[in-house]
């Protein structure tokens, strides 16, 4: 074999072993951080709060244009859906987390606000962030 394709063959193989490393432990990371957050009702709501935003962003950037502008409804009818259920467990899960931590009137009403804003709930995310860092 010629020695420069031996070395892109080593190459290659400690290339994608190290990508394949680096994808466990993203993986593994990322489910234990997602499970430690589904451990307590704010951090389900920080989840949902993620998730909601994600939707909308894709109900306003991808699935309207599509609608209105190319006229492919399809998509809107059911990202729009997911997006309804996710803003609606958003909401619940804010009025538990007030009755669980005692909030007050003014931050539910700023925490379902938030959801009516493209990256609403990331931005109140930060807050709960703050919140549950200071609970540990």
């Amino acid at each position: 074999m010629n020695e420069n394709f031996k070395y892109l063959i080593k190459q290659s193989i400690s290339v994608s072993t190290f990508t394949a490393s680096i994808n466990f432990v993203l993986h593994h990371f990322s489910s234990m951080f997602i499970m430690q957050l589904l451990n307590t009702n704010l951090g389900r709501l920080r989840v949902i709060g993620f998730a909601e935003a994600i939707s909308w962003i894709l109900l306003l950037c991808i699935a309207m244009p599509l609608k209105y502008i190319w006229h492919q409804p399809l998509l809107v009818k059911y990202v729009g859906w997911v997006h309804g259920i996710l803003f609606m467990a958003y909401v619940i899960f804010a009025y538990i987390v007030k009755e669980e931590r005692n909030w007050t009137f003014k931050k539910l009403a700023l925490a379902i606000f938030a959801a009516f804003l493209p990256f609403g709930t990331l931005y109140f995310d930060s807050q709960l962030k703050k919140e549950q860092i200071t609970d540990k």
